[in-house]
């Protein structure tokens, strides 16, 4: 399991503080270097944790993945992040069930809708160079199947607000409802009638089931 770098608390209030000193200058220049600045910062600040890895050897390669990130200067992205370090496992251990957890969509959260679907735009791009990369070597190509799903529902629109900024707790199960508990599900790939489309929502649960058959696994 390889989980996106994260930013401390300080790293992230000094960003916050460059940014609207910036902002309140009303130059477009001042904006664009505090930003510079911004992804500058970080970078330096970020950690990663490899407490998920079982084994030096994997350990040494997300860390040599990691300080290739850190230290180049594109996108501080981390579901880019993720997409490289997957594309990267697969070309070096071939793994035959691999999980990518992108986590940027969550902006949702934040209610601007503009952010939301640029997350699910760059979310998409991602999942493409995933799938492009997947079928361009001979350990998948031709016998992958990708299952391309949201880790859970969002709230139904109410006269509380937009729903797609909500969902429910679902350690209490407050304010839960079948925007929550129910999602769609992509599935692509070897064995997959292409274009069949079966019009009715999928509860969250049935993922791993589906994913244990293509396995040819028993359903827990």
């Amino acid at each position: 399991m390889v989980e996106p770098p994260t930013i401390p608390r300080h790293a992230a209030e000094e960003m916050d503080r460059l940014v609207a000193r910036a902002r309140a200058t009303g130059s477009a220049q001042a904006e664009w270097e505090a930003v510079a600045q911004c992804a500058r910062i970080a970078r330096r600040a970020s950690r990663i944790a490899t407490g998920g890895l079982r084994s030096q050897a994997a350990s040494r390669w997300l860390d040599d993945q990691y300080a290739r990130w850190r230290d180049a200067s594109g996108t501080t992205s981390h579901d880019a992040f993720l997409t490289d370090c997957a594309t990267a496992c697969m070309e070096h251990f071939a793994p035959d069930v691999l999980s990518v957890d992108y986590g940027e969509i969550d902006c949702a959260h934040y209610g601007s809708w503009s952010r939301y679907v640029e997350a699910i735009r760059r979310t998409d791009e991602l999942v493409w160079r995933l799938w492009q990369r997947a079928e361009s070597l001979p350990s998948y190509q031709g016998r992958t199947v990708f299952l391309i799903l949201p880790d859970h529902g969002r709230q139904l629109e109410g006269p509380t607000g937009p729903g797609f900024i909500h969902h429910s707790d679902f350690y209490t199960g407050q304010g839960a409802d079948e925007g929550c508990r129910r999602v769609w599900m992509l599935a692509v790939g070897a064995g997959v009638e292409p274009g069949r489309i079966i019009d009715r929502p999928t509860p969250s649960t049935s993922a791993a089931r589906v994913g244990l058959e293509l396995l040819g696994l028993p359903p827990a």
